[in-house]
């Protein structure tokens, strides 16, 4: 935070002579936009509506006491830099509370107005380098992850390869074959048209029936043929997984957008083709020097999060064109949108919209430290609940390789 910038606090206290304390110093000082709840159910709501960077919280309020008070907090997702300010001096519960997720214990009346001032700021700096380390932390799992996937992806593509090139070779020597027996069948057929024993033809032309030969022979063919398309498809797939786990993750190198999007849906397309029908309208792009596989990562992520808010049916459109010295990529969906008061929060590691359970709120924090930090970009989202979300993303056409 720019030492210039206010601080926005919230005080969640009961008390009102406490308050009014704590009012009068914070606007001496002139550094602070003060915020007050009386009760953790209002805090909680301006928590999650007002994003402030630090909480003074009691832990006896009318609705809540104890632990369960900060618990109640850290559940909400908030991303404020939480101090516990409360009248109980024990030793075994500031520990706990500082464990559990707290960044400083502060007791009413053994606090004066210079300690109290500068525990709010180290607490802000004690919650941004906690979140760095944790952000580092699992953007380094996700990496490792990833490139698990990606050998995964390549011994998958290599083991697939082998039996399928045989069994494509094969498919087409056996279509070579039927066409020789279909053809030997016709002019066997011609041949015995003028044979003198009328009762063997009527007998063969019976079991020709009975045996549906003439249907076989025609639906061999078709057989052979729709074995061959599918045989091809899972070729197409092999070079997808193989396109996937590229070892060229961390090259540096000019590369042409449209293909990295067509080729992550080509690897999500069972994702996305039972909800969502999806748009693509892709302008000729010049190449832009990017680390592609990193790109890759983020369209997945955008488009899987577009086809998962998207509850039963909906569209998901893409679109990419240049602007000036810029390349732009559109990624629009008509799913249930972001409530504003999570607009400003969505790329804070571990901030999650969805269920509990389902979203580890990572994987918006990643896009965007791929796109501003690894790419120099920027990444822009506008939303409605109930009409769908864009997500803009920016990126330069000229750029050197970033060392960050």
């Amino acid at each position: 935070m720019n030492d210039a910038s206010p601080i926005s606090l919230l005080l969640i206290e009961d008390e009102d002579i406490v308050a009014l304390y704590l009012q009068e110093l914070l606007e001496e000082s002139g550094r602070f936009n003060l915020l007050r709840a009386s009760s953790l159910q209002e805090g909680l709501l301006y928590d999650q509506q007002k994003s402030p960077n630090v909480i003074l919280l009691d832990l006896g309020l009318p609705d809540s006491t104890g632990l369960d008070t900060l618990h109640a907090l850290l559940n909400n997702h908030t991303s404020a830099a939480i101090i516990i300010m409360t009248g109980t001096a024990d030793e075994e519960l500031a520990s706990a509370a500082l464990q559990q997720g707290a960044q400083d214990y502060l007791v009413k009346g053994q606090s004066d107005n210079t300690l109290i001032i500068k525990s709010i700021h180290y607490a802000l700096e004690r919650k941004q380098f906690h979140d760095q380390l944790q952000q580092s932390h699992r953007q380094m799992l996700q990496s490792e992850k990833m490139a698990s996937i990606g050998q995964l992806a390549a011994g998958v593509a290599h083991e697939i390869n082998n039996p399928m090139g045989f069994i494509t070779s094969n498919l087409h020597t056996l279509h070579k074959y039927t066409q020789r027996l279909s053809d030997f069948l016709a002019q066997q057929s011609k041949a015995l048209a003028s044979h003198p024993d009328r009762e063997l033809l009527d007998r063969l032309n019976s079991e020709r029936k009975r045996l549906k030969i003439d249907y076989i022979n025609k639906d061999l063919e078709e057989l052979i043929n729709e074995s061959l398309s599918g045989a091809q498809r899972v070729i197409k797939i092999v070079e997808n997984l193989r396109s996937f786990s590229r070892t060229d993750q961390h090259t540096f190198a000019e590369a042409d957008l449209n293909t990295i999007i067509a080729d992550t849906v080509k690897i999500i397309w069972n994702e996305l083709k039972y909800k969502c029908t999806l748009h693509q309208e892709l302008e000729d792009l010049p190449l832009v020097p990017c680390y592609p596989h990193q790109l890759g990562q983020v369209f997945m992520n955008l488009l899987l999060n577009a086809a998962q808010a998207i509850e039963q049916q909906g569209d998901i459109t893409v679109k990419t064109f240049t602007d000036l010295d810029q390349v732009r990529i559109t990624i629009t969906d008509t799913g249930a949108g972001i409530a504003p008061e999570a607009i400003c929060k969505i790329f804070d590691p571990f901030f999650t919209t969805k269920p509990p359970g389902r979203g580890t709120g990572l994987g918006l924090s990643i896009v965007y430290d791929i796109i501003t930090n690894k790419h120099h970009g920027t990444i822009d989202v506008v939303s409605e609940v109930g009409v769908g979300t864009t997500f803009t993303i920016t990126l330069p056409i000229h750029q050197e390789e970033s060392h960050e």
